[in-house]
Protein backbone atom coordinates (compact mmCIF):
# COMPACT_ATOMS: atom_id res chain seq x y z
CA UNK A 1 0.00 0.00 0.00
CA UNK A 2 1.12 3.33 -0.27
CA UNK A 3 2.54 5.20 2.50
CA UNK A 4 3.78 8.71 4.06
CA UNK A 5 2.15 12.14 2.57
CA UNK A 6 2.26 12.61 -1.49
CA UNK A 7 4.94 14.06 -3.03
CA UNK A 8 4.59 18.03 -5.36
CA UNK A 9 7.48 20.07 -6.00
CA UNK A 10 8.57 20.90 -2.98
CA UNK A 11 9.22 17.40 -1.80
CA UNK A 12 10.63 16.29 -4.90
CA UNK A 13 13.81 15.53 -3.86
CA UNK A 14 12.28 12.67 -1.81
CA UNK A 15 12.06 10.92 -4.54
CA UNK A 16 15.59 10.46 -5.26
CA UNK A 17 15.48 8.59 -1.41
CA UNK A 18 12.73 6.54 -1.86
CA UNK A 19 12.89 1.98 -2.10
CA UNK A 20 9.86 0.80 -3.22
CA UNK A 21 8.90 -2.86 -2.99
CA UNK A 22 7.46 -4.42 -5.96
CA UNK A 23 3.93 -4.36 -3.82
CA UNK A 24 4.28 -1.06 -3.40
CA UNK A 25 4.91 0.18 -7.68
CA UNK A 26 1.67 -1.90 -8.08
CA UNK A 27 0.06 0.25 -5.39
CA UNK A 28 1.31 3.20 -6.89
CA UNK A 29 0.17 2.18 -10.67
CA UNK A 30 -3.08 1.12 -9.32
CA UNK A 31 -3.50 4.89 -7.23
CA UNK A 32 -3.16 6.32 -11.11
CA UNK A 33 -6.79 7.45 -11.81
CA UNK A 34 -7.13 7.66 -15.36
CA UNK A 35 -10.10 5.70 -16.51
CA UNK A 36 -10.75 7.13 -19.98
CA UNK A 37 -6.56 6.41 -20.81
CA UNK A 38 -6.21 10.33 -21.43
CA UNK A 39 -2.63 10.14 -19.81
CA UNK A 40 -1.83 6.87 -21.30
CA UNK A 41 1.49 7.68 -22.73
CA UNK A 42 2.97 8.52 -19.00
CA UNK A 43 1.36 5.70 -17.37
CA UNK A 44 2.35 3.41 -19.68
CA UNK A 45 5.94 3.91 -18.54
CA UNK A 46 4.69 2.82 -14.80
CA UNK A 47 3.56 -0.51 -15.97
CA UNK A 48 6.19 -1.11 -18.23
CA UNK A 49 8.44 -0.74 -15.41
CA UNK A 50 6.55 -3.39 -13.47
CA UNK A 51 6.97 -6.22 -16.18
CA UNK A 52 10.54 -5.62 -15.88
CA UNK A 53 10.37 -5.62 -12.19
CA UNK A 54 8.49 -8.57 -12.07
CA UNK A 55 10.49 -10.62 -14.61
CA UNK A 56 13.54 -10.13 -11.90
CA UNK A 57 10.93 -12.48 -10.31
CA UNK A 58 11.58 -10.85 -6.51
CA UNK A 59 8.73 -11.25 -3.65
CA UNK A 60 6.02 -8.73 -3.28
CA UNK A 61 7.77 -7.93 -0.34
CA UNK A 62 11.17 -7.16 -1.79
CA UNK A 63 12.78 -3.78 -2.49
CA UNK A 64 13.22 -3.16 -6.26
CA UNK A 65 16.55 -3.86 -7.50
CA UNK A 66 18.83 -0.15 -7.75
CA UNK A 67 19.30 -0.45 -11.51
CA UNK A 68 15.53 -0.05 -11.82
CA UNK A 69 14.84 1.72 -9.02
CA UNK A 70 16.96 4.12 -10.66
CA UNK A 71 14.30 4.29 -13.89
CA UNK A 72 11.22 4.07 -10.98
CA UNK A 73 12.27 6.94 -9.16
CA UNK A 74 12.58 8.53 -12.81
CA UNK A 75 9.14 7.91 -14.08
CA UNK A 76 7.58 8.88 -10.47
CA UNK A 77 9.77 12.34 -10.47
CA UNK A 78 7.99 13.54 -14.39
CA UNK A 79 4.49 12.37 -12.89
CA UNK A 80 5.36 14.95 -9.70
CA UNK A 81 6.42 17.15 -12.37
CA UNK A 82 3.76 17.23 -14.82
CA UNK A 83 1.49 18.21 -11.81
CA UNK A 84 -2.38 18.58 -12.83
CA UNK A 85 -3.42 18.38 -16.74
CA UNK A 86 -6.66 19.74 -17.78
CA UNK A 87 -8.93 18.27 -20.24
CA UNK A 88 -12.17 19.63 -21.89
CA UNK A 89 -15.03 18.16 -19.72
CA UNK A 90 -16.94 17.27 -23.35
CA UNK A 91 -14.85 15.78 -26.20
CA UNK A 92 -17.93 17.33 -28.54
CA UNK A 93 -17.39 20.87 -30.02
CA UNK A 94 -20.31 23.42 -30.08
CA UNK A 95 -21.50 22.10 -32.99
CA UNK A 96 -22.22 18.81 -32.43
CA UNK A 97 -25.48 18.63 -33.55
CA UNK A 98 -24.19 19.36 -36.91
CA UNK A 99 -22.80 15.25 -36.49
CA UNK A 100 -19.48 14.66 -35.58
CA UNK A 101 -16.87 12.41 -36.74
CA UNK A 102 -14.73 9.11 -34.83
CA UNK A 103 -10.94 9.41 -36.20
CA UNK A 104 -8.45 6.79 -34.52
CA UNK A 105 -5.18 5.00 -34.72
CA UNK A 106 -3.63 2.07 -33.35
CA UNK A 107 -0.36 0.69 -32.95
CA UNK A 108 1.84 -2.08 -31.63
CA UNK A 109 5.32 -2.29 -30.88
CA UNK A 110 7.25 -4.51 -28.43
CA UNK A 111 6.61 -2.74 -25.27
CA UNK A 112 3.10 -1.99 -26.26
CA UNK A 113 0.12 -2.34 -27.81
CA UNK A 114 -2.57 0.78 -28.35
CA UNK A 115 -5.45 2.70 -29.80
CA UNK A 116 -6.44 6.51 -29.61
CA UNK A 117 -10.25 8.36 -30.20
CA UNK A 118 -10.40 11.75 -31.27
CA UNK A 119 -13.23 13.05 -32.27
CA UNK A 120 -14.21 15.91 -34.58
CA UNK A 121 -16.76 18.69 -34.71
CA UNK A 122 -17.23 21.11 -37.75
CA UNK A 123 -16.81 24.67 -36.68
CA UNK A 124 -19.90 26.58 -37.70
CA UNK A 125 -17.63 30.20 -38.22
CA UNK A 126 -14.12 28.84 -38.64
CA UNK A 127 -11.47 32.10 -37.49
CA UNK A 128 -10.49 34.70 -39.52
CA UNK A 129 -8.09 33.91 -41.98
CA UNK A 130 -9.44 30.27 -42.39
CA UNK A 131 -11.10 29.72 -45.47
CA UNK A 132 -14.57 27.72 -45.97
CA UNK A 133 -14.02 27.45 -49.60
CA UNK A 134 -11.40 26.68 -52.22
CA UNK A 135 -11.98 27.29 -55.47
CA UNK A 136 -14.88 24.75 -55.95
CA UNK A 137 -14.09 22.37 -53.24
CA UNK A 138 -15.32 23.42 -49.58
CA UNK A 139 -13.24 22.85 -46.78
CA UNK A 140 -14.41 21.61 -43.55
CA UNK A 141 -12.38 22.90 -40.69
CA UNK A 142 -12.64 20.60 -37.27
CA UNK A 143 -12.42 20.94 -33.51
CA UNK A 144 -10.00 17.96 -32.63
CA UNK A 145 -10.38 16.51 -29.40
CA UNK A 146 -9.60 13.52 -27.64
CA UNK A 147 -12.00 10.92 -26.40
CA UNK A 148 -10.07 8.48 -24.43
CA UNK A 149 -7.11 5.84 -25.32
CA UNK A 150 -5.31 3.05 -23.98
CA UNK A 151 -2.60 0.64 -24.14
CA UNK A 152 -2.14 -2.99 -23.12
CA UNK A 153 2.15 -4.29 -22.31
CA UNK A 154 3.13 -6.80 -24.51
CA UNK A 155 3.12 -10.57 -22.67
CA UNK A 156 6.47 -11.35 -22.16
CA UNK A 157 7.76 -14.72 -20.80
CA UNK A 158 7.65 -18.81 -21.69
CA UNK A 159 3.60 -18.46 -22.02
CA UNK A 160 3.84 -15.50 -24.05
CA UNK A 161 6.63 -17.09 -26.56
CA UNK A 162 8.36 -15.47 -29.27
CA UNK A 163 5.99 -15.99 -32.07
CA UNK A 164 3.56 -14.06 -30.45
CA UNK A 165 5.61 -10.78 -29.12
CA UNK A 166 6.14 -10.47 -33.88
CA UNK A 167 5.24 -7.01 -34.75
CA UNK A 168 2.10 -7.96 -36.88
CA UNK A 169 0.90 -9.48 -33.77
CA UNK A 170 1.41 -6.56 -31.73
CA UNK A 171 -0.10 -4.39 -34.47
CA UNK A 172 -3.11 -6.67 -34.75
CA UNK A 173 -3.49 -6.47 -30.86
CA UNK A 174 -3.73 -2.42 -31.55
CA UNK A 175 -6.49 -2.74 -33.43
CA UNK A 176 -8.48 -5.04 -31.29
CA UNK A 177 -8.14 -2.72 -28.60
CA UNK A 178 -8.95 -0.10 -30.41
CA UNK A 179 -12.15 -1.69 -31.89
CA UNK A 180 -13.34 -2.39 -28.17
CA UNK A 181 -12.91 1.11 -27.36
CA UNK A 182 -15.23 2.33 -30.20
CA UNK A 183 -17.73 -0.49 -29.10
CA UNK A 184 -17.90 0.65 -25.68
CA UNK A 185 -18.16 4.25 -26.66
CA UNK A 186 -21.18 3.39 -29.39
CA UNK A 187 -22.93 1.52 -26.58
CA UNK A 188 -22.61 4.34 -24.30
CA UNK A 189 -23.38 7.19 -26.93
CA UNK A 190 -27.01 8.19 -27.43
CA UNK A 191 -25.68 10.52 -30.22
CA UNK A 192 -23.92 8.16 -33.07
CA UNK A 193 -21.39 9.56 -35.26
CA UNK A 194 -21.73 9.83 -38.47
CA UNK A 195 -18.61 8.24 -39.59
CA UNK A 196 -15.40 6.47 -38.62
CA UNK A 197 -11.94 6.05 -39.44
CA UNK A 198 -9.42 4.15 -38.80
CA UNK A 199 -5.39 4.78 -39.24
CA UNK A 200 -2.52 2.52 -38.75
CA UNK A 201 0.49 2.11 -39.83
CA UNK A 202 0.61 -1.72 -40.63
CA UNK A 203 -0.26 -3.23 -43.96
CA UNK A 204 -0.29 -6.28 -42.80
CA UNK A 205 -2.65 -5.63 -40.48
CA UNK A 206 -4.66 -3.64 -42.94
CA UNK A 207 -4.48 -5.97 -45.49
CA UNK A 208 -5.44 -9.08 -43.25
CA UNK A 209 -8.54 -7.40 -42.30
CA UNK A 210 -9.67 -6.09 -45.78
CA UNK A 211 -8.84 -9.95 -47.27
CA UNK A 212 -12.22 -11.71 -48.30
CA UNK A 213 -9.51 -14.81 -49.19
CA UNK A 214 -7.71 -15.69 -46.09
CA UNK A 215 -6.37 -18.83 -44.17
CA UNK A 216 -5.43 -17.47 -40.64
CA UNK A 217 -4.41 -19.25 -37.11
CA UNK A 218 -6.29 -19.90 -34.57
CA UNK A 219 -4.83 -16.34 -32.83
CA UNK A 220 -5.02 -14.24 -35.42
CA UNK A 221 -8.35 -15.49 -36.71
CA UNK A 222 -10.25 -15.29 -33.41
CA UNK A 223 -9.15 -11.34 -32.97
CA UNK A 224 -9.78 -10.74 -36.67
CA UNK A 225 -13.19 -12.37 -36.18
CA UNK A 226 -13.60 -9.86 -33.25
CA UNK A 227 -12.44 -6.96 -35.16
CA UNK A 228 -14.64 -7.48 -37.97
CA UNK A 229 -17.77 -8.44 -36.05
CA UNK A 230 -17.22 -4.82 -34.62
CA UNK A 231 -17.40 -3.13 -37.80
CA UNK A 232 -20.07 -4.87 -38.52
CA UNK A 233 -21.98 -3.65 -34.80
CA UNK A 234 -21.14 0.09 -35.80
CA UNK A 235 -22.61 -0.08 -39.27
CA UNK A 236 -26.06 -1.87 -37.91
CA UNK A 237 -25.92 1.35 -35.52
CA UNK A 238 -26.27 3.51 -38.60
CA UNK A 239 -22.83 5.01 -38.95
CA UNK A 240 -20.67 4.57 -41.74
CA UNK A 241 -17.66 2.98 -41.08
CA UNK A 242 -14.55 3.61 -43.72
CA UNK A 243 -12.00 0.79 -44.72
CA UNK A 244 -8.94 1.22 -42.68
CA UNK A 245 -6.39 3.31 -44.50
CA UNK A 246 -2.59 3.58 -43.76
CA UNK A 247 -0.69 6.36 -42.05
CA UNK A 248 3.18 6.77 -41.85
CA UNK A 249 4.38 4.99 -38.77
CA UNK A 250 6.82 8.09 -37.94
CA UNK A 251 3.72 10.52 -37.69
CA UNK A 252 1.10 7.79 -35.99
CA UNK A 253 -0.08 9.32 -32.77
CA UNK A 254 -0.87 6.03 -31.11
CA UNK A 255 2.89 4.72 -31.49
CA UNK A 256 3.26 7.78 -28.53
CA UNK A 257 1.36 5.26 -26.48
CA UNK A 258 3.52 2.03 -27.23
CA UNK A 259 7.10 3.06 -26.58
CA UNK A 260 6.94 3.89 -23.40
CA UNK A 261 9.56 7.36 -23.38
CA UNK A 262 6.67 10.18 -23.73
CA UNK A 263 7.66 13.17 -22.08
CA UNK A 264 5.27 16.08 -20.05
CA UNK A 265 5.33 18.12 -23.31
CA UNK A 266 3.83 15.03 -25.49
CA UNK A 267 0.83 15.27 -23.10
CA UNK A 268 0.67 19.15 -22.23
Amino acid sequence: SRKGPAVDMNTIGQIEEVELTKEELLSQIASTYDTLGLLTPITLKLKLLMQKVVLTNIGWKEVIPEELMKEVREALRMMVELGDVEFDRTFLGKNWEAGYDIVAYFDGANPASAGVMYALTPIQNPSPGISAEDGDEKLRVNEVRLVMSKARVTPTGKKAGEKKKSTPRTELRGLLILSRLITTFMKSMIHKPREIHIFGDSQTVIGTIGSTDKVLDIWVGNRVDEICEAFGYWQEAGVKVNDIEHWPGVSNIADLCTRGDARKEDVM
